[in-house]
């Protein structure tokens, strides 16, 4: 099997996976937990934990977390060079912030789309959430430019039909055969499109 075919499976939670300082030892990890994307500063106590899903490359987490400020910088983009599509579908919490010049504000129920390439600065309350990172490639070919995406808020019924197939994907991700993985992969992204594509028909309230 190719590196990056099938469904591969992981679960980090600071809780268990750290003593001493829960945030620095969070922030070492690398991707694709958002700890390697954004520097980060917590507001109050710092708790996390995600369980972590790779259909063929598409990366799915389901994640919980205290609040934090997230700032993704020129210098750690151009160090990183991770090249995706971000989509955070927020089920519980509040953010806001600036991706490049589009400020945005988000609530439960929403959506959020972020170029990794581009600069991001947001603050984030206690959340639950689902992160789903697409490789810019996959993400140009079914939804167009990812950075004419960078900063957008979906709300309202496209955004829940959007979540509804995300939280019931969830289940199924812990028994599927790796033989599943493009056909999940490729129906996530589907949906996504056709979300977008509701937009313009039914607005963002």
């Amino acid at each position: 099997m190719a590196e990056g075919e099938g469904i591969g499976r992981s679960r980090y939670s600071a809780a268990e996976a750290a003593r001493g300082d829960a945030h620095a030892r969070w922030s070492e990890r690398g991707w694709p937990s958002i700890a390697a994307l954004f520097k980060s500063t917590p507001i109050g106590p710092f708790a996390t934990s995600a369980d972590d899903f790779s259909l063929n490359g598409v990366i799915v987490s389901y994640a919980s977390g205290t609040a934090r400020v997230l700032e993704r910088t020129p210098e750690r983009i151009a160090a990183d060079g991770i090249d995706i599509l971000g989509v955070g579908l927020l089920i519980e919490g509040a953010m806001d912030g600036l991706a490049a010049s589009r400020e945005f504000q988000l609530g439960a129920g929403g959506i959020l789309l972020l170029d990794l390439s581009q600069p991001i600065t947001m603050t984030m309350s206690d959340s639950r959430s689902v992160q789903v990172a697409i490789p810019r490639a996959l993400a140009e070919a079914e939804l167009g430019q990812v950075a004419a995406l960078h900063g957008t808020v979906v709300a309202g019924a496209a955004a829940r039909r959007f979540h509804d197939h995300v939280i019931g994907l969830r289940p199924i991700l812990d028994t599927a055969a790796d033989d599943d993985a493009p056909r999940l992969a490729a129906a996530l992204v589907a949906s996504l499109a056709q979300t977008l594509r509701a937009v313009p028909e039914e607005g963002t309230p």
